[in-house]
This record gives structure tokens, C-alpha cells and sequence, in this order.
């Protein structure tokens, strides 16, 4: 055999190595693949938009569907923003108000869900929806403190709710109504901002069950950043000094209670969204 048959043969060789490992890969991913070509979704839509949703879950597949019909003053408070700013979706779940607001507004979103199995959602709904260089996603909590804290966890369904943030020494009273915990990263909103120095949002929306006067607390300097406009939070009534002190730490900033809606209908209802605005 002459060198031109040897280098012929060579190259034959090659390429059929290539085209056996690119096969072999292909059978080894094809369960995978065939996981994510016939895994739950459901599609939420408007006249001009339509989402995608990873809906592994029943509870996710209800804040997927009930994304317009819910909470439609937040989506109304979404849809008052000024093109291109920065909106904080503190509590964000499975991503319903993040990907909407970086949709519709060209919001740059920061999108923060301590509960792990709900977070891997959100992350997959940020990506299927090819939003993932305007939301930027973190897994951890926001409180008080900056610490490692203790996360309650009511469930651990996806798209579940009622979870609870704690110092990592720290047993809430109703501990046992909890499923299990799990150690989280926690940061105040002043020393995230500080730490990674990254802009202060412009729009906060803070629903995290109970803890949104701590959140407030740990954010007195971002508070009084003339860029923060709006400030959306849900606030359970019957904590009478968790709403005074939200009204008294914004109050004090210079913000005012601008709208205030009941989350539920019905006599018994003691949940409402708050937006205090920037006077």
C-alpha cells in the first residue's frame, strides 16, 4: 500500500470513528431528548404574547394557567412600568411576573426563589422562553440578615408556597407545620446590591409569605434611591405589626400607599397587594 492509499484509509477510518461516537452519543441522550420533547408544558397567553411553562407539577400548572386571572392589579402594576428598567421579583416562584415583565416592558429582571424544586422550574421557564440574558435567577433568600438561614419548607412541590426563612438558630413557632428545612444562602437587599455591585432595582414586587418587613428592613439604603419608583407587596392583615412597620419604614422614605387590592374575594379574606409609589 502506497502512502496515498495509507493517508486515504486514514482519513476513511477518522471519519467513521467520528460518525460512531456522534451515534453512540445520540443513543445514550435519547431517553433524555425524548424526556424533554413529552415533559409537562402548558402555554399562557395574550393577543400579542404567548409563554411556555414547565408544568411538572399540579401547582405549577395552576400558576401557569392562572397567570391573567389571579392577581390581575399586579399585572396591571407590571404593565405601568417604563421600558427597560430594573425589576426585582422577590419571591418569584415559578416565574409568571418575571417573564412577563421582561417581555412586555423589556424589563431587566432579577429573580429571586429560595425553594430548590420550584427554582429549577423557574430557571427552565426562563430558558424555554429564551429570556435568560434579561433575568438573571438566584436561589436564595432575602431577609434581615446575611447569613446561612434555615428555609421552611411547607412542601416540596414545585410551585408550592408558605416557605419561611430563618436564622440558621432560630425555630419559628409553627415549626411544626413544616415538611422539612434546608440551609440558604440569605442576603439583606443592601448588602447583595453592595457585594456583587450591581444597580438598584427600580420596581420591587415582594411576596414571600410573612417576611416582607424583614426584607424591608434589611434595604434602608436601596430604599432611599431616588431610581426605586414602585413597590409592590403582599401583606396579610391579621399581622397588624408586620403592616405597621411596612407602612412606617416606606412612609419614612417617602413613599405612599398608592393602590390596595384584596388577593381573594369574600368577607374573610385578610390578604391584599399593596404598591406604595415614590412621592
Amino acid at each position: 500500500m502506497n502512502n496515498t492509499d495509507r493517508t486515504f484509509l486514514i482519513k476513511v477510518i477518522d471519519k467513521l470513528r467520528a460518525w460512531m461516537w456522534k451515534f453512540s452519543i445520540a443513543i445514550r441522550t435519547a431517553p433524555l431528548r425524548l424526556h424533554y420533547a413529552t415533559r409537562p408544558t402548558t402555554m399562557a397567553s395574550t393577543k400579542d404574547r404567548s409563554w411556555r411553562y414547565s408544568t411538572p407539577t399540579r401547582e405549577t400548572w395552576i400558576r401557569a394557567k392562572t397567570m391573567f386571572k389571579k392577581e390581575p392589579e399586579t399585572i396591571n402594576w407590571l404593565d405601568s412600568f417604563s421600558e427597560g428598567k430594573i425589576f426585582w421579583d422577590i419571591g418569584a416562584s415559578v416565574g409568571t411576573f418575571s417573564l412577563y415583565a421582561a417581555s412586555t416592558k423589556g424589563a431587566n429582571v432579577v429573580s429571586f426563589e429560595p425553594m430548590p424544586n420550584t427554582y429549577a422550574v423557574l430557571v427552565e421557564n426562563i430558558l424555554t422562553n429564551r429570556l435568560n440574558s434579561q433575568i438573571e435567577a438566584f436561589c436564595i433568600s432575602l431577609s434581615d440578615h446575611t447569613d446561612i438561614g434555615t428555609l421552611y419548607i411547607t412542601s416540596t412541590v414545585a410551585g408550592t408556597s408558605e416557605h419561611n426563612i430563618h436564622r440558621k438558630n432560630d425555630t419559628p413557632q409553627s415549626a411544626h407545620r413544616y415538611q422539612t428545612t434546608q440551609s440558604s444562602l440569605c442576603y439583606t437587599i443592601d448588602d447583595f446590591i453592595d457585594q456583587f455591585s450591581i444597580q438598584p432595582p427600580n420596581y420591587i414586587k415582594i411576596d414571600v409569605d410573612g417576611n416582607e418587613n424583614k426584607i424591608l428592613r434589611g434595604a434602608r439604603r436601596t430604599l432611599k434611591s431616588v431610581s426605586l419608583r414602585s413597590i409592590l407587596l403582599e401583606i396579610d392583615e391579621n399581622n397588624d405589626v408586620s403592616k405597621k412597620e411596612i407602612s412606617g419604614i416606606l412612609t419614612a422614605e417617602q413613599f405612599y400607599l398608592e393602590t390596595k387590592v384584596a388577593i381573594k374575594k369574600g368577607p374573610t379574606n385578610t390578604m391584599f397587594n399593596y404598591v406604595f409609589s415614590r412621592i
